[in-house]
């Protein structure tokens, strides 16, 4: 089994109601431990584990040119951050709509969808601003994950102010959640090995790398990437 299909096999089966609070003064977020071991693996940072991993390989030795990233896993496209189980980019537009779809129609229920088109009634398609929607009606308020193309990722701040809703945050204080010179070219590990990759899609939140100091509870841990990583908009 891929690690994209055990991990939302693992969100799927782990659905439940749950509730998010925003504390009043930031707090330490939550633990993100508790991952699927897939295959006999053993889990990277609280993570998931997947087949044998990276773990039991002993560690990487990075390799002469672009800078080896600890915790990324590159698979069918898919950039993960082993460590805090985020998806954080994409090496094309054909893994990043792969990967919606999968996320829309693999798991009836989950509620997790695009955003409509009316989004996109300016500049922007969804093409250089892919979002995915919390649409289950689990939480009590609403998230959304942006991935900006790496051409667009300089415009996300205001692509996200003109949006029709309303953001609780400030867009133009966000940031990409793996520095754009470092994905223009980087080795990660993958089911091939340690490899050279470029990402087109980055993944654009409050906090950057880092998750949302104000959540004090996550609720379900299918929406841990949308609550702790995403944007809060009514």
């Amino acid at each position: 089994m891929s690690l994209l299909a055990a991990h939302w096999k693992f969100l799927a089966t782990m659905l439940a109601p749950g509730m998010v609070r925003r504390a009043q003064k930031p707090l330490s977020p939550p633990g993100l431990g508790g991952g699927l071991a897939v295959g006999g693996g053993s889990g990277l940072g609280g993570g998931l584990a997947f087949g044998g991993g990276p773990a039991q390989r002993g560690r990487p030795i990075p390799l002469s040119g672009p800078t080896f990233v600890p915790n990324l896993w590159v698979e069918n496209g898919v950039i993960w951050n082993t460590a805090t189980n985020l998806v954080l980019g994409f090496t094309s537009y054909t893994a990043q709509t792969n990967f919606m779809s999968l996320c829309e129609t693999s798991f009836p229920g989950l509620g997790l969808q695009s955003a409509p088109k009316s989004w996109y009634a300016g500049a922007f398609s969804v093409k250089d601003m892919p979002i995915l929607l919390d649409q289950s009606k689990v939480l009590i308020n609403n998230f959304l994950l942006l991935w900006p193309s790496l051409v667009s990722l300089p415009f996300a701040a205001s692509f996200l102010s003109t949006l029709p809703i309303t953001i609780y945050g400030t867009p133009a204080t966000g940031s990409p959640a793996l520095a754009p010179s470092t994905a223009q070219s980087f080795q990660a590990l993958s089911p091939g090995g340690q490899q050279t990759f470029e990402a087109k899609y980055i993944l654009f939140s409050p906090y950057g790398p880092k998750p949302d100091p104000g959540i004090t509870d996550t609720g379900a841990p299918i929406f841990e990437d949308l609550v702790l990583f995403g944007w809060w908009y009514s």
